[in-house]
C-alpha cells in the first residue's frame, strides 16, 4: 500500500511541476511529495526501493529548479510549455547543486545536514510560491507563438509523450544489464562514497582524498546529489541509477525539443523534429539488443559526462539563442545558471562553454541595437568565464583529508 502511495504522490507531484497552470491545488501535490520524502528519510513508513526513490528524485533533482524558475524567473515560467519545463527544471537544479557542492565538499558538511537543508529550503520555497499565488491571483500562462494545439497537433503531442514513456521504460529496464567496466565501477564507487558516509568527503572513491587520479571527480556535484538522494531514500545507488536512466531519457529528447523550438520558433515543427530524432535512437537500441542485453548509450545517462553532453549542453544552447533573441534579464541569469551546471558536470565544458558563448554572443553583438545590450552581453560572457575559472580551481584542488 505504501508503494502505491509514494508512487502516486511522486507522479502527481511531477505533473504539477511540469504544469504551466498556476493553481494552488497543483502545488499541494508537490507539498505532499516533500512530506513523503521526509517520511521516507525518517523511515516512518517503509516501502520498496523504487517507491522510496521517486519522491526523493522529485525533491532533489527537480524541485530546486522549479523553485528557482517560479520565484526568480516568473515571466519565463509563464512563457515556456510543459515539454520545455522538464529539462529546464533539471538543468536549474544541477546549477544549484553545483553551488551547494562548492561549499559542502570544502566544509565537509554532514550528509544529513545537507539533506535536511535542502528539504527545509524546498518547504520554504513552496511557502513563498503560495504567498505569491495568493498575491497575484490572475497570473496565467502566456504561451508563445505557435504554441496553440489543434486536434492534429494534439495527437502528435500525445504520440510524442507515449513514445518517450515507452523508450524510457525500455532504457531503464536495460540499464540493469549493461556491461560492467571501469566507468561503471568508478562512478558507482563515487556514488557509494557519498551515500554511505556521515560526512561529505571528496577524493578518489577507490584510493581516498589524498590521491588525484581523475581529479575532475574529486568534488563532483553529481556524486553529491546522487549519493544524498540514495541516502535519503535508504536504497542502494544501483536502484537509483536504474530510476535515473528511465527519467533522464525523455529529458534528453526534450532538451533537443527545446533547442529545436527556439531555432524554428514553431512548436509544431519542434514536435515533429523530436519524433524524427527518436527514430535512429530506437533503431540503434533494437540493434544492440542481445543476450543478456546489449549496452546502449542512453543507459549511461546517469553518468556525469553523458547527461552533461546530451541534456545540459543542448539545453544551455537553447537558452543562449533565447537570450540572443529577447535579451531579457531573466534569460541572462538562466544562461549563467545552466552554464554553471554544464561546467560543473564535466571538465570538457570548462572549455567548450566559454568558447561557445564567446563565439555566439560576440558575433551576435554586431546585430544588437543598443549600447546597453552590448554591455549586458559582454558582462554575460565575462561572468561565465569567471565561473569557469572558479569551478576549474575547485575541481583541480583536492579537498581535505578524511
Amino acid at each position: 500500500m505504501s508503494d502505491v502511495l509514494y508512487i502516486g504522490i511522486a507522479g502527481l507531484g511531477c505533473i504539477a511541476l511540469l504544469s504551466c497552470q498556476a493553481k494552488k491545488w497543483y502545488m499541494l501535490w508537490v507539498v505532499l511529495a516533500v512530506f513523503a520524502a521526509v517520511i521516507i528519510w525518517k523511515q516512518l513508513l517503509p516501502a520498496g526501493p523504487v517507491a522510496q526513490l521517486l519522491p526523493a528524485i522529485v525533491v532533489m533533482f527537480l524541485l530546486p529548479g522549479f523553485l528557482v524558475l517560479e520565484l526568480a524567473f516568473p515571466a519565463l515560467a509563464r512563457k515556456i510549455g510543459p515539454l520545455e519545463r522538464g529539462p529546464l527544471l533539471f538543468g536549474l537544479s544541477m546549477g544549484i547543486w553545483t553551488l551547494i557542492a562548492a561549499v559542502a565538499y570544502r566544509a565537509q558538511l554532514s550528509s544529513d545536514l545537507v539533506i535536511g537543508g535542502v528539504l527545509v529550503g524546498d518547504i520554504l520555497g513552496l511557502v513563498a510560491i503560495f504567498i505569491t499565488m495568493f498575491r497575484y491571483k490572475d497570473s496565467k500562462p502566456l504561451p508563445e507563438e505557435n504554441d496553440q494545439l489543434d486536434y492534429v497537433k494534439l495527437s502528435y503531442f500525445i504520440c510524442l509523450i507515449v513514445i518517450l514513456l515507452i523508450v524510457a521504460g525500455v532504457v531503464g529496464f536495460s540499464a540493469e544489464f549493461q556491461r560492467y567496466d571501469f566507468d561503471s565501477s568508478f562512478h558507482l564507487a563515487g556514488y557509494h562514497k557519498i551515500a554511505d558516509n556521515v560526512k561529505i568527503i571528496g577524493g578518489n572513491a577507490f584510493l581516498g582524498p589524498e590521491y588525484s587520479y581523475l581529479t575532475h571527480y574529486i568534488a563532483h556535484p553529481w556524486y553529491l546529489v546522487f549519493g544524498l538522494s540514495a541516502r535519503l531514500a535508504h536504497t542502494n545507488v544501483a536502484w537509483l541509477y536504474v530510476c535515473l536512466a528511465t527519467i533522464l531519457t525523455p529529458l534528453f529528447f526534450l532538451s533537443f525539443y527545446s533547442l529545436l523550438k527556439v531555432l524554428t520558433k514553431d512548436n509544431w515543427i519542434a514536435i515533429i523534429g523530436t519524433l524524427l530524432v527518436i527514430g535512429p535512437w530506437v533503431s540503434k537500441m533494437a540493434l544492440s539488443w542481445g543476450p543478456p542485453m546489449g549496452t546502449f548509450y542512453l543507459q549511461f545517462l546517469p553518468y556525469p559526462g553523458t547527461y552533461t553532453q546530451l541534456i545540459l549542453f543542448p539545453l544551455w544552447l537553447a537558452y543562449c539563442f533565447r537570450y540572443i533573441r529577447s535579451r531579457t534579464s531573466e534569460e541572462w541569469a538562466v544562461v549563467v545558471l545552466l552554464a554553471i551546471a554544464a561546467m560543473g558536470g564535466h571538465p570538457e565544458c570548462l572549455l567548450v562553454v566559454p568558447y561557445s558563448i564567446g563565439i555566439l554572443f560576440i558575433v551576435s553583438m554586431f546585430f544588437l541595437t543598443t549600447r546597453r545590450d552590448r554591455i549586458k552581453t559582454l558582462a554575460l560572457v565575462a561572468v561565465i568565464v569567471i565561473f569557469a575559472a572558479i569551478i576549474a580551481y575547485l575541481t583541480l584542488n583536492p579537498v581535505g583529508k578524511e
